[in-house]
């Protein structure tokens, strides 16, 4: 990954890794888009803040393949990224998100790009997404669309969908979601915390700051995890919302001072003692989220920070 001279325009460059390490070290094909920061990664200088992504490659065949990118400063492109095949041709595509990213006159309101991933490298971009979009809310400064992303099959029908935070939105967040199929990537539906009884109040709650996909109660079809850390002296919640054939239904609040571990059955969520007890405001309860099979039952697991 180079530096450029022109801050607008990144240049990524996929070369292959070291030829020294052994061949049980390289996986077949990239698993990650490193997300970088411009000012972190020392690609652009302190004014610029358009953000950068670095694709790894580790094919020791595949050649070094620079391609272009035009960024406009303060974007902050590449905050987060998430892989899938989302028009199930058999190729993954790149989502990344630029939460600052303007529309039209209106700042910060965030847009994710979808590139298709092919042959080890990123190549044209497919679609830009915006609240701007038929069905979306209409867009408000600062709403941080793209703020966490997550992919998952959440309608069951074998092609990946999108899951898209916006933490500011309405001042109190919201969750985009997007169904994957033949013709790419459709707009779903809107998901809030108002769904859940006693929810809807919540100012600043940040919901959507987090995501984590999962399939939690072994049905074939993922659910999704809504973190929200709150930025008040609440202590934050995280929402489960499940997966159905017609996509993400439903929610469930879960809370700081229930939880000990996550595991299914219970739409996936069921409590087990030692409890954490009530932890302070402020905890930031559902911050960071992160779905996988813990103790090797073929069933997702759960766990959901509180750095707080």
């Amino acid at each position: 990954m180079t530096a450029c001279d022109d801050p607008s325009t990144l240049s990524i460059d996929l070369a292959p890794v070291d030829p020294a390490l052994a061949d049980d070290e390289i996986p077949e094909k990239p698993d990650a888009a490193l997300v970088a920061d411009a000012l972190e990664a020392g690609l652009l200088d302190d004014e610029a803040e358009a953000g950068a992504i670095a694709a790894l490659g580790l094919d020791l065949a595949a050649p070094a393949r620079p391609s272009a990118i035009a960024l406009q400063a303060g974007d902050r492109f590449g905050f987060a990224t998430a892989f899938g095949d989302f028009d199930g041709d058999g190729d993954l595509e790149l989502a990344v998100s630029a939460i600052h990213k303007a529309t039209g006159t209106i700042p910060d309101v965030g847009a994710v790009q979808l590139y298709e991933y092919t042959g080890y490298y990123v190549s044209t971009l497919q679609e830009t997404y915006t609240l701007t979009q038929p069905g979306l809310t209409e867009p408000q400064p600062y709403e941080k669309f793209g703020y966490a992303l997550a992919v998952g099959d959440y309608d069951g029908d074998g092609d990946d969908d999108l899951a898209v935070g916006t933490p500011d939105d309405d001042d109190r967040g919201a969750v985009f979601v997007f169904l994957g199929g033949p013709g790419g990537l459709t707009y779903a539906g809107k998901l809030t915390a108002a769904s859940v009884p006693g929810e809807s109040r919540h100012v600043y709650h940040w919901f959507g700051a987090a995501l984590a996909a999962g399939d939690f109660n072994n049905d074939g079809r993922d659910e999704l995890v809504v973190g929200a850390p709150s930025w008040t002296d609440e202590p934050g919640a995280a929402y489960l919302f499940r997966g159905t054939a017609s996509g993400l239904v439903g929610a469930t609040a879960l809370r700081e001072g229930a939880i000990d571990a996550v595991e299914p059955p219970c739409y996936g969520i069921c409590f087990f003692p030692p409890t954490l007890g009530v932890l302070a405001p402020g905890t930031s309860f559902g911050a960071a989220l992160a779905a996988g099979d813990l103790d090797g039952d073929d069933i997702d697991d759960l766990i959901v920070g509180a750095p707080g």
